[in-house]
């Protein structure tokens, strides 16, 4: 018996319970400027940075490249004793770069003498000498060395007065080194580089504090290292009692980050600094008779003290303060000393955070990689994992990943790119694990298909992006004059400018820029330039050329075999683009830039930095794609669909029958700018809506029952309207406020005129979620629609055969009256079929949660299951009232017994008991929780994702991402290898899920090696018999509806 059934106490009686697949389905306001990318946006957790820097005396050598010395100020003698620092007056007029760390000599009998502590070659010649003082009568001069301490410090100047080293970062330094005992000593604390003590900023004694860098002495890295652990938990003294920890309480939490900076091998190791480590991590670096392994110095002690404080924390009683370790071998090219430091290195993101520079400039580099490694994530993989089908229930073993890059500009970079499924687990081109279990996140060195490029976490590295067509005359089509497409060559971009030049106001208008129809608002120059950026995909990233892919944001990748055995992927990105990928190179076939987008290409082609507080960056075609084919007089057609989302009310309708050669349908809108005569453009097929809001949902073929029989549509959810963006906007609002509250259908091959399935007087408010569709006869033609809209209702659309009527029922409302209650519904109802005593019925289930302030904390969310017993007829249409929260039975939390004391969860008898009037059930989620995307259900178990918000303003990787697994009947726990402990709780219902971001819903897939496999983004649950879940008996239910 699995721990869950001994858990739950499950109350005996008559279960059958069939899962229904069918269709192909399972079953003016005030500006706010929100939606789903606000989470990569805010203030990222505290970055503590501590410079852990070798001090020993082989930093004073030089290295193969290096100058010879330069005297910059030469030899004078000493009129009178004074402070050393009075000295560097006579550096006025040097070259800042040499003077900054220039180093002042004395002539001593032994001639000239470096004027500093513990001079490593000439240790003698100052003894007993006060180094702060020049003396009276000895001759100075200053010269520049260019050896690894002065580039050492050059670089850390450079980086510590860099604008990327922001104010609110948090850096100290601890320097190490020493004879037969280590010595360490932190030179600076952690501080914000803002706070100011003594007159001067964090940052600037940080500067000031570079000069007592001095080589001496040995190398005792595995001290070096302990200690800064020791300094970070609040455990390190020096000259008195211990340091306060520089972790502290804070809303965003801490990031704490060592950076352990090296020229060499470790060369001493002591039995103390050995005894500390072997009490944190059991045995290291042991010799036989258990003391110190002098010959190893350290090293081994070093790695596992490191992989230690990674998933342990440094400060007792601060959960969370692990601690993440950088790596610098500089100027270093010994093996083993260099194989020492990638040991001790922390994996983050998928990427080693060892670094080998050997001059100034990659120095810096490192420091700056290091700190932006403990800073939020900036690099995620879209909500999609799209799986290739080579049937209804099995999956191909072939996957491909849209991707995104956020960015502070409009532009973000993204991608696609191709793994496959082994075992259920992701694997690269070389057939190893793509992505690091831990994480989430792909390993620094994998592979993606199509390539052979360690691309890993790099969204602007491998994939299709460097084989997109950006030729002289590239695959870029649009809809400028005829349904056949504009291929956008240099001679077509030329005339087209050429015809319309003296139609003043038209390519302004086309570009968005109409300020005025006097004269032209862009220049001929201008719109050549606007017309090669659509054509040219071609930016720059770090000073070198690379392909423009647009980012893979919401809209999902489908693929497409044609009968020739060659295979298509499809996707949308925001940059305007509808790619043809083929599948077997990663070669870019063509691309569609709706003329629709045009308007928004000023914007791109600035590429400026956008407000994210107070501004949308420009969207484009960002929905998801349909594609439907059909056999058409023998010859097979396929077709494609999507809507633009965010980008527009948009609906693009293609004829994608030719690989090569796309060409235009129709276009659903609710309005078009420009008429057909002004476009010269005859044969344009438009249907226009006026209430059609933003293109969010995705759009569906289907039969339809009508007066003459079934007629295929395309069918429409009337789309999102950003005045829910506000919560604070009232729910219900009044007619004509509002758009996107309707239910609309097309012929699917295109027409002037649609259908209104539902109307404005029938819906309340916007739909955000898909449709859901079901066939209950079996007859390929829909009998039923459920749509959710925003504002907490779910309806129910009736269909009759041979009838072209539909009956709308406004089945559920839970909206509440609140303004952050549980009632925003923004996916798709989760429909399956269930027989429980006898009886059948349909479980209609969703839950709340505003997808466009996924970072509102002040929420309050719920799971529903309602139970509809009309769809079977089992009782009659208009029944009952709308469904509210208080038809289901509240079955959040546990209940004890209390004769045996036993802890369960409520089950669908207790729904079903005599007398009992409720119609479903729901459980809370925890406060600021979210259902953000839409359930699956199979075999009688749902599963679904949420999402929960870190504190207000903090980054991305604040936030904690959840899949459930529960009962569809009664909600209570369903996939044992959730359940945690021995007693019944409601933990049990879910797993915390890796994922940087919103994740998407949780993915069944059927692969080809494999029972099952289950997928939440790049992480997989479970695959084969561990899925407990998947009992592989489904089986549909069939209900013969009355004529």
């Amino acid at each position: 018996m699995s721990i869950l059934m001994k858990k739950l106490k499950v109350a005996g009686g008559s279960i059958a319970i069939s899962l229904a697949i069918g269709l192909g389905l399972s079953a003016a306001p005030n500006t706010v400027y929100a939606d789903d990318t606000e989470i990569f946006f805010g203030e990222a957790k505290t970055a503590n940075l501590l410079l852990v820097l070798d001090e020993s005396g082989s930093m004073s050598f030089k290295d193969s490249d290096a100058a010879a010395d330069e005297v910059l100020v030469n030899y004078w003698q000493q009129r009178r004793t004074e402070k050393v620092e009075n000295l560097r007056a006579r550096l006025v007029g040097v070259a800042e770069d040499k003077a900054r760390f220039a180093t002042l000599q004395a002539y001593t009998r032994a001639g000239w003498t470096d004027y500093v502590p513990y001079n490593t070659q000439f240790n003698d010649r100052l003894a007993g000498w006060d180094l702060t003082r020049a003396y009276k009568d000895v001759y100075y001069r200053w010269i520049y060395k260019d050896n690894r301490i002065t580039r050492l410090k050059e670089a850390l100047y450079q980086f510590l007065t860099s604008e990327k080293t922001k104010d609110n970062n948090q850096i100290g330094i601890l320097t190490y080194s020493g004879g037969r005992t280590p010595q360490t000593k932190v030179i600076q604390e952690i501080r914000p580089l803002d706070k100011t003590t003594a007159g001067k900023t964090h940052r600037q004694h940080l500067i000031d504090s570079l000069d007592e860098i001095q080589p001496h002495f040995g190398t005792p890295t595995a001290e070096g290292y302990y200690q800064a652990t020791q300094y970070l938990g609040g455990a390190y003294t020096q000259n008195g009692p211990a340091l306060p920890s520089p972790i502290l309480d804070g809303a965003c939490g801490y990031n704490s980050s060592i950076v352990l900076l090296t020229d060499g091998l470790p060369t001493v190791f002591d039995q103390g600094t050995y005894d500390d480590i072997d009490k944190i991590v059991d045995t290291c670096d042991a010799s036989e008779d258990g003391s110190q392994n002098a010959t190893n110095n350290g090293k081994q002690c070093t790695e596992k003290l490191s992989s230690y404080y990674f998933i342990n924390d440094v400060k007792k009683n601060f959960p969370g303060s692990t601690v993440q370790t950088s790596t610098v071998a500089f100027a270093l090219n010994d093996k083993v000393a260099t194989d020492f430091l990638k040991n001790t290195a922390s994996t983050v993101n998928g990427k080693k955070l060892f670094f080998e520079p050997t001059n100034v400039e990659s120095l810096v580099r490192s420091f700056d990689e290091s700190l932006n490694a403990i800073q939020d994530t900036t690099s995620f993989v879209a909500p999609s994992i799209p799986l290739s089908q080579s049937n209804r229930l099995r999956h191909s073993n072939n996957l491909y990943m849209g991707m995104f890059k956020p960015a502070t500009q409009e532009t973000w970079f993204g991608n696609l790119k191709k793994y496959q499924l082994s075992q259920g687990r992701i694997i690269d081109k070389d057939g190893n694990l793509a992505v690091n279990t831990e994480t989430g996140t792909f390993i620094e060195e994998s592979k993606s298909f199509w390539g052979d490029v360690e691309d890993g976490n790099k969204v602007e590295a491998g994939g299709a992006l460097p084989y997109l067509s950006v030729n002289a005359d590239p695959v870029v089509y649009t809809n400028l004059t005829s349904n056949d497409l504009n291929q956008l060559t240099d001679d077509f971009i030329s005339d087209y400018i050429s015809k319309n030049s003296l139609k003043v106001d038209f390519q302004d208008r086309l570009f968005g820029e109409n300020k005025t129809s006097l004269v032209p608002d862009i220049s001929s120059e201008q719109l050549k330039n606007y017309y090669q950026w659509i054509k040219h995909r071609v930016t720059q990233l770090d000073g070198q050329d690379i392909n423009r892919f647009g980012d893979v944001l919401h809209s999902k990748p489908e693929i497409l075999e044609y009968a020739d055995g060659s295979a298509t992927a499809f996707v949308a990105t925001n940059q305007g683009y509808i790619h043809a990928i083929d599948i077997a190179t990663g070669k870019e076939r063509w691309a569609f830039f709706p003329r629709q987008m045009m308007k928004k290409v000023p914007e791109w082609y600035t590429n400026a930095i956008v407000d994210h507080e107070t501004d949308f960056r420009e969207y484009g075609v960002d929905g998801t794609i349909t594609i439907h084919t059909e056999v058409d007089n023998g010859v097979k057609k396929h077709y494609l669909y999507v809507g633009s989302r965010r980008g527009g009310s948009e609906v693009f309708a293609l004829d994608v029958s030719n690989v090569n050669k796309p060409s235009m349908m129709f276009t659903v809108a609710d309005d078009f700018e420009f008429t057909k005569a002004e476009l010269n453009y005859d044969d344009e097929v438009r249907t226009e809506i006026p209430n059609l809001g933003q293109s969010w949902s995705k759009p569906f073929v289907v039969n339809m029952h009508t007066i003459n029989g079934t007629e295929k549509r395309l069918v429409l959810a009337g789309g999102y309207d950003d005045y829910y963006d506000d919560r604070a906007n009232a729910i219900n609002p009044a007619d004509n406020v509002i758009k996107g509250d309707g239910i609309y259908s097309v012929p699917y091959k295109g027409s002037s005129t649609y259908s209104t399935i539902a109307s404005e007087s029938d819906i309340y408010n916007s739909f955000a979620g898909d449709l859901t569709f079901i066939d209950l006869d079996n007859d390929s033609t829909v009998d039923h629609i459920y749509a959710a809209d925003v504002g907490g209702k779910i309806y129910r659309i009736d269909f009759t055969k041979k009838s072209n009527a539909a009956k709308i029922e406004l089945f559920a409302d839970v909206y509440d009256g609140t303004v952050d209650g549980p009632y925003r519904f923004y996916s798709k109802p989760d429909v399956a079929f269930a027989i429980y005593n006898g009886i059948p019925f349909a479980v209609v289930n969703l839950g709340s949660g505003h997808r466009s302030n996924p970072k509102a904390t002040a929420t309050s969310d719920r799971y529903y299951a309602f139970y509809d017993f009309e769809i079977s007829e089992y009782e009659k249409g208009d029944d009952y009232d709308p469904l509210k929260a208080s038809s289901l039975l509240d079955v959040t939390n546990t209940t004890t017994d209390p004769d045996t004391g036993d802890v369960s969860f409520a089950t669908v008898s207790d729904i079903f008991e005599e007398g009992n009037t409720k119609k479903g059930w729901y459980f809370n989620l925890q406060p600021a929780e979210k259902v953000l995307a839409s359930s699956t259900t199979i075999d009688f178990t749902t599963l679904f994702t949420t999402y929960i918000p870190g504190p207000p303003g903090c980054g991305v990787t604040s936030g904690v991402n959840r899949l459930y697994g529960v009962s569809l009947l009664d909600g209570k726990p369903d996939v044992d290898s959730f359940a945690v402990g021995d007693i019944a709780s409601i933990e049990d219902r879910y797993t915390n899920v890796k994922y940087v971001g919103i994740a998407p819903g949780a993915t069944v897939l059927f692969p080809e090696d494999t029972d099952a496999a289950l997928l939440v983004g790049t992480q997989t649950i479970c695959s084969g018999d561990d899925c407990d879940f998947f009992r592989k008996n489904a089986r549909t239910i069939k209900w013969k509806q009355k004529e």
